[in-house]
C-alpha cells in the first residue's frame, strides 16, 4: 500500500512510505520523479555534498522506505550518491552499465498476494547461482533478501530451492513452557509435518549459537515426509548423523552445537518470521548455494526467475565475447541494454 502525506499548505513537499517498492505519485497536479534504484533514489542535488534548500529541485531521500519529494522537483539524476537529510552517502547502484541506465524489472502489475509456488520455478532456480538471484531480486525491489549469518553445512556448492514452511522460537519461561506442553502436537511438530517434498523447515531461534532446531531423532520427521532441508537462524545439532544415516536434508544453520535448548523453545508455527535479518513469509521461495541463502517473495519467485534466466544468459555471452576477442572484461561487463538486445537478436539466430 503506498500512503502520502503533504508537509502542509505551504511546504510543496510529500511523503511517499512503501516498504520496498517506489511508485508514482501526484501533488498539485504535479508529478513527482520515480526514484531509479529500490535500495534508494539516485536523484540528488547537482552538488550532493550539500543539503538540499528551498531553491534546489532536489529528491531527498530517506533509506528507511520513508521518502521525501519535493513536488515541484525537476531532479537531476546523479549515479553514485542521494542526498540523506544534510549528509550525502553513496550506494551501490544495482545493475548498472556503463551508460548508467540501471535494468530494472517492470513490477507494477505483479499481484503480491502469496501463491503456492510450482516444483518446475524450485527447479529453474536450481540452475542459477544465488549472486544472480539475488540481483534479481534486487531489480525487483526485494533489497533486504539475504539471510546473513546463516551458511551451508553439508551441500557444499550444490544449489538449492525449496518453498518455507516457518518456525518460530521465543525465550523460554515458565509460563510459556506450559502453554506448549510436550508431544507430536506442539507447534515444532506440526511445523515439519507442514513439510513435503520442496519444502524447507526455516526456523528463526534469534541467531542463537547454543539453541537448535532439532537433532537427528526430531528430524526423521523431516526425511520420512521427503523434505528438502532445514533453514535456522541458530544452530544445529547431530549433524555427523545426519550425513552418516543419509537423512538427505540440506542444512543451513547458524552453527553447530550439543546444546539442545538451553534459552528458547518452539512457540509458533506458519506465520512470518524473521531468519537472518530478512522477512520470510510461509510459502516464500528459500534459494541457496556455497555462498549461502536468500529468500524470495512467493509472488515474484516466477519473475524473479525469468530475470534472472535471461541475466544469467546476457552474463555468459559476455564471457563469450570477452575471450573470443581476447579483451578486458569491463569491455563488456557490466552488460548494458544494448548488449541485452544484441543477445536476442543472437539467441534467436542461433534457434535457442
Amino acid at each position: 500500500m503506498l500512503h502520502i502525506r503533504s508537509h502542509g499548505a505551504t511546504d510543496r513537499r510529500f511523503s511517499i512510505r512503501h516498504p520496498g517498492i517506489f511508485g508514482l505519485a501526484k501533488m498539485s497536479g504535479t508529478q513527482a520523479p520515480t526514484p531509479r534504484n529500490p535500495v534508494c533514489s539516485t536523484y540528488a542535488s547537482a552538488n550532493a555534498a550539500s543539503p538540499p534548500n528551498d531553491d534546489d529541485p532536489v529528491a531527498s531521500i530517506f533509506c528507511d522506505n520513508m521518502i521525501y519529494l519535493r513536488a515541484d522537483a525537476s531532479p537531476r539524476p546523479t549515479p553514485h550518491s542521494c542526498t540523506v537529510g544534510a549528509r550525502t552517502r553513496r550506494h551501490p547502484i544495482i545493475n548498472r552499465p556503463p551508460n548508467g541506465k540501471p535494468i530494472m524489472a517492470d513490477i507494477q502489475n505483479l499481484d503480491m498476494a502469496p501463491v503456492d509456488v510450482p516444483q518446475s520455478v524450485l527447479d529453474g532456480f536450481k540452475t542459477i547461482p544465488t549472486a544472480t538471484v539475488y540481483g534479481g531480486c534486487r531489480a525487483h525491489g526485494h533489497v533486504n533478501c539475504v539471510l546473513e549469518g546463516i551458511r551451508p553445512f553439508n551441500t557444499g556448492e550444490a544449489r538449492f530451492a525449496a518453498r518455507a514452511r516457518t518456525l518460530r522460537f521465543l525465550p523460554i519461561r515458565p509460563d510459556l513452557t506450559a502453554e506448549m506442553g510436550r508431544g507430536e502436537h506442539t507447534p515444532e511438530y506440526v511445523a515439519m509435518g507442514r513439510c513435503g517434498p520442496g519444502d524447507v523447515l526455516v526456523a528463526d531461534i534469534m541467531s542463537h549459537e547454543k539453541d537448535v532446531v532439532a537433532g537427528d531423532v526430531k528430524l526423521l520427521q523431516l526425511q520420512m515426509n521427503n523434505a528438502d532441508g532445514v533453514i535456522i537462524d541458530g544452530a544445529i545439532r547431530d549433524l555427523g548423523v545426519l550425513e552418516d544415516e543419509d537423512y538427505g536434508l540440506a542444512v543451513y544453520a547458524v552453527a553447530r552445537s550439543f546444546h539442545g535448548g538451553p534459552t528458547a523453545i518452539p512457540a509458533e508455527e506458519n506465520i512470518q518470521i524473521q531468519c537472518g535479518g530478512a522477512l520470510v513469509r510461509p510459502g516464500d521461495v528459500m534459494v541457496g548455494d556455497g555462498d549461502g541463502v536468500l529468500v524470495v517473495p512467493s509472488w515474484m519467485a516466477e519473475s524473479v526467475l525469468k530475470w534472472a534466466i535471461e541475466h544469467e544468459e546476457v552474463e555468459n555471452y559476455v564471457k563469450e565475447k570477452i575471450r573470443a576477442e581476447g579483451v578486458a572484461p569491463g569491455k563488456y561487463y557490466p552488460p548494458s541494454p544494448e548488449t541485452h538486445e544484441e543477445w536476442a537478436r543472437v539467441k534467436k539466430e542461433r534457434g535457442l
